[in-house]
């Protein structure tokens, strides 16, 4: 445990937008231990609801992924390895919502892509500014990427193991000096001693974080590599895990991750339910015996009404988790008009604090003058005194 000290002094903080802040001073911008910091709160990204739907160990981080990409906003992104293509698909829905400025590379084996739905959407929705490409043994960097291009490096071995290739020599050289390395599923890195050690050992350079619902795999990990990243990211990389600010922000991205679970779990439930009741109905053509069918209806629905109840009651908590954080929403805006009136309060009364300052100097420098007069004025009537003494 760490004690605090009795009275401790604030830190001082720089108030100054992040975009007059050098890149030493982003760092410090955002106190990394305030209680109070707006990660994930300060994003409305993180509450878009995803266009591309699956069940999979990564839906529960979608929110994350994007809030990073409203964050980092990057102008490059390379993903090595597919997966089951929900991260790829969840870059480009966030990459066209925010202007469609990014360009995306998704580099698969002959063996890995996206599955057929996804393939059918990717081409109607993204394929003006993502390129999907099979690449050989090789592993050849998509030619108008040069040096310090990449700013978003996603990596999803879960697939593709052999993807990450030369690791230092054809990807982290174009990593740009804002980029990021986000990692699918870290603990399905290969097993590169090397690799680990470049990507998620630098000490308040990487932050990796657990899958949103126990008992299930679907972590995630960044990983900083420029010194120029947005302050935002590194406040949240910064946190360590029994900070407020990082519980906070794990929290968030928990309850909005499981979310997207239960829905994906709830429209799972719908569609096996339609398939149920689907084989139901062939077995009762089939059978043609109205007492069976009639009771196998009954079961039924009596099953579908529990299930229902039991989907409605999950749905109904999910909704109130998801307005109670509309709701401290809701209020950043509030609170930091009070900070700017605050500051601006501050800053009126600096002009009025110097001119006193100077009113006080020049009121003592006067007492002192008068103090010197008074002395020259005691020396003299002494003297005077003297003389007439002398006189008598």
């Amino acid at each position: 445990m760490v004690r605090k000290p009795t009275n401790p002094r604030p830190a001082a903080r720089d108030i100054r937008p992040e975009s007059q802040l050098d890149p030493a001073a982003k760092a410090t911008a955002v106190s990394t231990d305030d209680p109070g910091l707006h990660i994930p709160l300060s994003s409305q990204a993180v509450f878009w609801r995803p266009r591309h739907m699956r069940t999979s160990p990564m839906l529960g981080q979608l929110p994350f992924v994007f809030w990073l990409m409203e964050t980092l906003r990057p102008r490059n992104i390379v993903q090595l390895g597919l997966g089951d293509g929900l991260v790829y698909m969840a870059l480009c829905q966030a990459a066209e919502r925010l202007g469609g400025t990014t360009a995306i590379w998704g580099l698969q084996t002959a063996a890995g892509g996206l599955p057929p739905e996804f393939q059918a959407e990717h081409d109607a929705y993204y394929a003006d500014f993502s390129t999907l490409m099979t690449v050989g043994p090789s592993r050849k960097i998509p030619g108008s990427l040069s040096e310090d291009e990449i700013d978003l490096l996603v990596m999803d071995a879960g697939t593709d193991a052999a993807l990450p290739g030369q690791w230092n020599t054809e990807w982290l050289p174009r990593v740009s000096d804002r980029g990021v390395v986000l990692i699918c599923n870290p603990d399905h890195l290969p097993d590169d001693a090397e690799l680990r050690r470049d990507l998620l050992s630098g000490e308040g350079r990487s932050l990796v974080m657990d899958p949103v619902s126990a008992g299930t795999t679907g972590g995630i990990g960044i990983a900083l590599r420029g010194g120029n990243v947005p302050g935002r990211l590194t406040a949240l990389v910064a946190q360590r895990p029994g900070k407020p600010a990082y519980l906070a922000a794990r929290r968030v991205f928990n309850r909005l991750g499981q979310g997207l679970e239960h829905m994906q779990h709830i429209a799972s439930q719908q569609a096996m339910i339609a398939a149920m009741q689907a084989r139901l109905e062939a077995v009762e053509q089939q059978r043609g015996d109205v007492a069976e069918r009639t009771e196998a209806q009954a079961a039924l629905r009596s099953y579908l009404e529990s299930r229902i109840d039991e989907l409605r009651g999950e749905l109904e908590d999910r909704l109130g988790d998801i307005a109670a954080l509309s709701e401290q929403v809701s209020r950043i805006p509030a609170l930091q008009a009070e900070r700017d009136a605050l500051t601006q309060e501050l800053s009126d009364l600096r002009p009025a604090l110097r001119d006193a300052q100077e009113k006080r100097s020049a009121h003592w420098a006067r007492v002192e003058a008068l103090q010197a007069e008074a002395k020259t004025s005691n020396s003299q009537i002494e003297a005077l005194m003297a003389e007439n003494a002398l006189l008598k």
